[in-house]
C-alpha cells in the first residue's frame, strides 16, 4: 500500500515541476524580446524547357553548386539546327535575287542613259533636216527617216522606264523576302538557343526532375535551383508585440542546427493586414491569435542556414537606415 503511494506522490511532484517549469518558460517568454518562429527559405528558380523536345544531358546532379548562366541541361538540337540552315540557305537565295535585280536595274539604268543621248542627237537631226528640207538641201525621205528613227527611240525609252520600275519594284519583293527570311531565321535561331538550358541563378541545385532520353513539353521543371547566398524567412508577430517591428529593424535569428550562434538579420516587410495565427506556427501568446507576417533578410555567404531549417527570431536593435519594403 505504501508503494503505490509513493509512485503516485513522486508523479505528483513530477507533473508538478513539469508545471512549474512551463508556467516559467512562458513568464520568460512573455517578458522576452518580441520575435517567433520560421523556417529558412531561399530564392527558387525553375529551370524550365521552352520547347518540346528529348534530353540530350543533364549536366548537374542534385546538391551541385551552379553558377548564374551556366549550361545546365541541353535539348536535342537536330531539328531546330536544320531549321536554321534552311533559313540560312533561303536568305543567300533571296539575297541573290536582290543582287540580280539590282544588276537589271543598273544595265536599265545605263541603257536608259544611252537612249536619251540617241534621242538628242536625233532631234537635233531631224530640226536640221526640217530646215535643210525647206531651202531644198534635203529630201523629205531623209526628214522622215530621221523622224521615224526619232519615234523608235521615244519608244525605247519608255520600255526602258517601265525596265526600271520592274527591277525596282523586284528589289523591293526581293528584299522583303531577304527580311521575312531573316525573320524566320531568327525564330528558328531563337528555338536553338532554347535548347541549351542555363541556370537561371547562381545556388544549389534542389531537385533534378529529368534524366537524358526523355521527352519534355513546354514549361516543364527539369531543374530547381535555390540560391540562399541571402536567406530569408517569416515568422507571425502577435497583434500585441507589432511595435517591436519596423521595416530595416535588426533582428537575431537562431538555428536549431548551430547551437550558440547567432545570425544577424533585417525585417524587409511587415504585412499590412492581420490575419489568423497559421496551424503551423505557434506564438507566445495562444490567446492572441491574431498576427502579421513579418518577413526577415539573413546575410549567408557561408551557406550554412539551408531551405526548411527551422530558427527562431527575436527583435531587437535600432532601425537602419536602409529603405523600407514594407509596412
Amino acid at each position: 500500500m505504501k508503494r503505490p503511494l509513493g509512485i503516485f506522490f513522486v508523479l505528483i511532484l513530477v507533473l508538478g515541476g513539469a508545471l512549474a517549469y512551463r508556467l516559467h518558460q512562458q513568464k520568460l517568454a512573455k517578458h522576452g524580446p518580441a520575435g517567433g518562429s520560421g523556417v529558412i527559405e531561399g530564392v527558387r528558380a525553375d529551370v524550365t524547357a521552352r520547347i518540346a523536345g528529348r534530353i540530350l544531358n543533364v549536366l548537374v546532379n542534385e546538391g551541385d553548386t551552379v553558377q548564374q548562366g551556366q549550361l545546365v541541361a541541353e535539348l536535342e538540337p537536330a531539328e531546330p539546327a536544320a531549321a536554321v540552315q534552311e533559313a540560312e540557305a533561303r536568305r543567300a537565295a533571296a539575297l541573290a535575287s536582290v543582287s540580280a535585280a539590282q544588276n537589271s536595274l543598273i544595265a536599265a539604268q545605263e541603257q536608259l542613259a544611252a537612249s536619251h543621248i540617241r534621242r538628242e542627237q536625233l532631234a537635233r537631226d531631224v530640226n536640221r533636216l526640217s530646215t535643210l528640207k525647206g531651202s531644198g538641201a534635203a529630201t523629205s525621205r531623209e526628214l522622215d527617216q530621221a523622224q521615224t528613227s526619232l519615234r523608235e527611240v521615244d519608244r525605247q525609252l519608255a520600255a526602258g522606264l517601265a525596265q526600271i520600275a520592274a527591277a525596282q519594284d523586284q528589289i523591293a519583293a526581293a528584299q522583303a523576302s531577304a527580311a521575312a527570311i531573316d525573320a524566320a531565321r531568327a525564330r528558328a535561331q531563337v528555338v536553338l538557343d532554347e535548347t541549351k538550358l542555363l541556370a537561371p541563378v547562381s545556388g544549389i541545385v534542389q531537385t533534378r526532375n529529368f534524366e537524358p532520353g526523355e521527352v519534355v513539353l513546354p514549361g516543364s521543371v527539369l531543374l530547381t535551383v535555390i540560391d540562399l547566398s541571402t536567406a530569408t524567412t517569416t515568422f507571425y508577430l502577435p497583434n500585441a508585440e507589432l511595435g517591436a517591428a519596423a521595416p530595416g529593424r535588426q533582428v537575431a535569428v537562431v538555428a536549431d542546427a548551430y547551437p550558440g550562434r547567432t545570425f544577424s538579420g533585417t525585417i524587409l516587410r511587415i504585412s499590412a493586414e492581420a490575419e489568423f495565427t497559421p496551424r503551423n506556427v505557434q506564438t507566445r501568446q495562444d490567446r492572441d491569435r491574431l498576427v502579421y507576417a513579418v518577413d526577415v533578410e539573413i546575410p549567408n555567404p557561408d551557406g550554412l542556414l539551408r531551405a526548411g531549417m527551422p530558427v527562431d527570431v527575436r527583435i531587437g536593435g535600432p532601425v537602419s537606415a536602409r529603405p523600407a519594403n514594407g509596412q
